[in-house]
């Protein structure tokens, strides 16, 4: 992300290691669940967000075109597929694993994947525990380096896997809005989403 992580490693160069980051947009400054010690962790939590993210990287939850960003289809058809974005700027720019996009899975708790920096289709990672995660950062992977030689257990607290909400839940193809009248062809389970009332669906994004 252009106007945080690179102007993060600007300030690192200039030995100015550890402190926060001071984005000009306040809105990125709390989109910062984590900096310390070079590790940067930011929560993907809406398409432009991820675009923003994904600046400079071949993402496909960051794409630009339209049709191509896939987004939506991992929150609604992957199981609620949370991504995080880590960035480790104490690595160099050319490093595979200097940024990784960890998801979660509301529909399977304790599961994760990883993909990293070059968005390496025959080096994504599946995980069935956190500690397996753990162990990957400190482990030789196919082509023979050790991700970051160190464990980011701090990040227990931090890979939260997020529940749908009500607009993530629709599809839009279905949806007909007209005045005041809306009419879906299928069947939605509102149950448990604690609603005070009825969305507005009007506003509804893809």
């Amino acid at each position: 992300m252009e106007g945080t992580v690179d102007g993060y490693r600007s300030r690192k160069d200039k030995k100015t290691k550890g402190s926060a980051i001071k984005s000009k947009n306040k809105d990125e400054d709390e989109d910062l669940l984590y900096d310390k010690d070079g590790i940067l962790v930011f929560k993907g939590y809406s398409k432009d967000k991820c675009i923003k993210l994904s600046s400079g990287y071949s993402f496909c939850i960051g794409s630009e075109t339209e049709g191509r960003n896939m987004y939506s289809n991992y929150r609604k058809k992957s199981g609620g597929a949370t991504p995080y974005f880590v960035f480790n700027t104490n690595l160099d720019k050319d490093d595979r694993y200097h940024v990784v996009v960890i998801y979660t899975f509301h529909d399977k708790l304790n599961v994760y994947s990883l993909t990293d920096a070059e968005n390496d289709h025959n080096n994504e990672q599946a995980f069935n525990s956190f500690n397996e995660l753990m162990n990957f950062f400190v482990e030789e992977d196919q082509f023979g380096n050790v991700p970051w030689d160190f464990k980011p257990t701090f990040l227990k607290n931090i890979l939260v896997a997020e529940e749908l909400d009500i607009y993530e839940m629709i599809d839009k193809d279905k949806l007909s809005v007209q005045g005041n009248t809306v009419t879906y062809d299928g069947n939605i389970n509102l149950a448990g989403l604690d609603l005070t009332e009825m969305p507005d669906f009007t506003t509804l994004d893809e």
